[in-house]
């Protein structure tokens, strides 16, 4: 049970992690793509 814990914490944590990165990195990667 414990394991299970442990384990679905970090999966949220690395699928919020990649989140805000997509978030943070998605103004910068429209800019490339509008003024390449």
């Amino acid at each position: 049970m414990r394991k299970l814990t442990i384990f679905l914490t970090i999966t949220i944590g690395w699928i919020f992690c990649l989140a805000a990165l997509s978030l943070a990195q998605a103004p910068i990667l429209r800019e490339q793509l509008v003024y390449g």
